[in-house]
């Protein structure tokens, strides 16, 4: 899954999975570019949990939960 320039994502999940077992799902870093590598900044390594939002938003005629994880980063990798 790719991120677009503001960080957001869609996931696409069968109807079985409900706003009551979404706390269930975690958001982890899989890969970093070239010359970096992951951090665990809110938990971007061990799975981030998906906080819901006040807010809901429309798409193709039907409504979507808005959830966030806090900010996932990268950082360079020093040679030693």
């Amino acid at each position: 899954m790719v991120t677009n320039f503001n960080g957001y994502f869609l996931i696409y999940a069968d109807k079985t999975l409900t706003t009551h077992t979404v706390h269930n799902c975690k958001v982890y870093l899989v890969r970093a570019p070239d010359g970096l590598k992951l951090t665990n900044l809110n938990g971007g390594i061990q799975g981030a949990t998906l906080n819901p939002q006040d807010r809901i938003v429309h798409w193709r005629n039907h409504p979507f939960l808005v959830y966030r994880v806090g900010d996932l980063a990268v950082e360079p990798i020093c040679p030693r």
